[in-house]
């Protein structure tokens, strides 16, 4: 049996990057957020935590603006909804 005991450079700066965007443990420091969260912590879960940075919202109305929402508001009793 052989073990690889090489990467190629690509493949590490892809390792790289993902790790950057979802940071080894981040599930841990959100389950710690809520637990500081029920003490009466007011913060968000992305200034507690730098690792959480990722789940901040992007955009405030991107449900507002959406298709789905044109879809349902044409939905009158559900037989506009296209199947």
């Amino acid at each position: 049996m052989s073990v690889i005991k090489e990467m190629p450079y690509d493949e590490f700066l892809g390792w790289q990057y993902y790790f950057s965007k979802n940071p080894v443990d981040w599930r841990d420091d959100l389950r710690t957020y809520y637990f500081i969260r029920t003490q009466g912590e007011k913060k968000k879960p992305w200034d507690v935590f730098p690792t959480l940075e990722h789940l901040k919202p992007t955009t405030t109305n991107s449900l507002k603006n959406s298709r789905m929402m044109q879809l349902l508001e044409g939905a009158k009793g559900g037989s506009k909804i296209p199947t």
